[in-house]
């Protein structure tokens, strides 16, 4: 395959690692496709290379990476004050204005928390580490929303790659408040995705554990299940799987930010599984998702209209993945501490008295035990202090 060519003239990055190293990882799938678009079209060229520019930057900063981002820029705010004038919204155009309006918001408080998951492989899928960190002015965003929306939403892309970039981001922009995705699912999730979601889906007896009996909430458990197997998959064989991870974990955080809120029956259930896919199926490099969902959590756990009719199982699986979401370096936050007493009583209800026994009741419900064994295991040895000492006390 040619490795691109710059829009302003014929000279080609054949060593530029835009093209070498980012395209392939950035853009699973669809990158071979999308490069024959942009070669056709020089305004689409410089928006993918001004993405691509912003993930190297964020790897490694260097002269090079910043020199690219500011060439492509310089090309693209022209045309796009032209096109938006004329009220010319492409393709292109959507696409150019969600790449160079998108800021990179780095979370400070990244370095106090513990980090329990154990996420560094899947993560990388898709640059996630680098999209993540991407915020936008809400005004701003809610004027492109609606332009995308205006336009007949995301299937109306017909540039290859752009439907799935657009959904990506829009989840990761609503995933910052745990809102509802502002578009519809494009046709491509409905159809092909679905259907292979459905025959690989694992039998309903696998989350009878969870005691769900909301048909959605079900489903998202058992694509959950796949989701992470398929992941497990990618740790033996990372090519091979590699698109169908990143499609995949889109679709599952879409089902997941779409479930009924706040439904007492199902709402520790759900705010769980969002820990989980923030955790593990949907890492984030930012923390504000996984806290909004397990902040919400410790609340729910203690407050008997959510509790009523849950087992000490299902709440220790919830408390434990909520505890690893919140714990810090140094001191305790009010959630940590609510989930620590939960779990010291909810340990010694379920006469629980090393680690194994915890890990086989985790187990029972959805537990990625390469992204999760570690930090689980910290949580427990955690919580048996708050133990040993009420055996001391007694």
């Amino acid at each position: 395959m040619p490795p691109p060519r710059r829009s302003n003239n014929n000279t080609f990055l054949r060593d530029h690692p835009a093209y070498t190293t980012v395209w392939p990882s950035v853009l699973p799938g669809g990158g071979k496709a999308l490069l024959q678009s942009c070669l056709q079209d020089p305004l689409l060229m410089d928006a993918t290379l001004a993405r691509l520019a912003k993930v190297l930057m964020a790897r490694t900063q260097n002269q090079e990476n910043i020199q690219l981002l500011c060439e492509t820029q310089s090309r693209i705010i022209p045309r796009i004050r032209e096109d938006v004038a004329k009220k010319r919204f492409s393709d292109t155009v959507l696409t150019t204005m969600m790449t160079i309006s998108a800021e990179t918001a780095y979370d400070a408080t990244t370095q106090e928390n513990l980090k329990l998951f154990a996420t560094g492989f899947i993560i990388k899928l898709g640059a996630l580490e680098v999209h993540g960190c991407l915020t936008y002015d809400t005004k701003q965003y809610d004027l492109y929303s609606r332009l995308v929306v205006d336009r007949g939403g995301i299937d109306s892309f017909v540039i290859p790659n752009n439907r799935e970039y657009v959904l990506m981001m829009d989840l990761l922009h609503v995933s910052r408040t745990l809102s509802r995705p502002n578009f519809e699912l494009p046709r491509l999730y409905q159809d092909a995705i679905c259907a292979k979601f459905l025959e690989a889906r694992p039998p309903d007896l696998e989350v009878d554990a969870f005691g769900v009996a909301d048909g959605k909430l079900k489903e998202a458990l058992l694509d959950t299940k796949l989701a992470c197997s398929l992941f497990d998959q990618f740790v033996t064989q990372p090519d091979a799987r590699l698109g169908a991870v990143v499609l995949y974990r889109n679709l599952l955080l879409y089902r997941l930010l779409s479930l009924p809120r706040d439904v007492p029956a199902d709402e520790i259930c759900r705010l769980a599984m969002l820990v989980v896919a923030f955790g593990s199926t949907y890492p984030m490099p930012i923390l504000e998702p996984s806290r909004i969902a397990a902040h919400a959590l410790a609340v729910r756990v203690v407050d008997p209209i959510y509790t009523a009719g849950k087992d000490d199982a299902f709440l220790f699986w919830a408390c434990v993945l909520g505890m690893m979401a919140v714990a810090t370096r140094g001191g305790v936050n009010p959630s940590e501490l609510v989930y620590r007493h939960i779990l010291t009583s909810l340990i010694s209800r379920l006469q629980l008295t090393k680690w194994e026994e915890a890990r086989a009741l985790l187990k029972r419900y959805i537990w990625p035990e390469t992204i999760c064994d570690g930090g689980g295991l910290t949580t427990w040895l955690r919580c048996m202090v708050g133990v040993s000492s009420a055996l001391i006390m007694t």
